[in-house]
């Protein structure tokens, strides 16, 4: 660890941590791109396929459904949940509304208060009302 002597601080030499012992901005700017290329596996495969099987029949797209098992995945990882109870729990549920609204619950615990999430539901429209409007 550097000395902190009026040399170190009246010079452009880096120093690596500061007083407090932790890490400065240019070693923590150095840690992230010693591993900006490294890629990262943060998702099992198998834990993946089991999540995708289980919204193969909810009417999703699929990149809507890549999407949700990797957020549901990565919410099961944070909160300490077997990604296996978590979707017989949400088997349960058959109404795709109440479905939406617990996956807006789930995805909302672990972001930021700042950014929550809401659900919508389309409209249906009629079509003779559509055809009228059109014509």
């Amino acid at each position: 660890m550097p000395k902190y002597t009026n040399y170190y601080k009246n010079t452009a030499v880096p120093v690596n941590t500061t007083q407090s012992g932790k890490p400065s901005i240019d070693e923590k700017r150095q840690r992230y791109f010693d591993n900006y290329y490294t890629k990262v596996q943060s998702v099992d495969p198998a834990q993946f396929d089991i999540v995708n099987g289980f919204l193969e029949g909810r009417n999703y797209s699929e990149s809507v459904k890549r999407n949700l098992s990797i957020s549901l995945l990565e919410i099961a990882k944070e909160q300490g949940l077997s990604i296996t109870d978590l979707i017989n729990q949400l088997n349960t549920i058959e109404d795709t509304l109440k479905l939406n609204t617990l996956l807006c619950i789930l995805f909302n615990t672990t972001r930021n208060r700042t950014s929550v999430i809401g659900f919508n539901k389309s409209n249906k429209v009629i079509s003779a009302v559509q055809r009228t409007i059109l014509a």
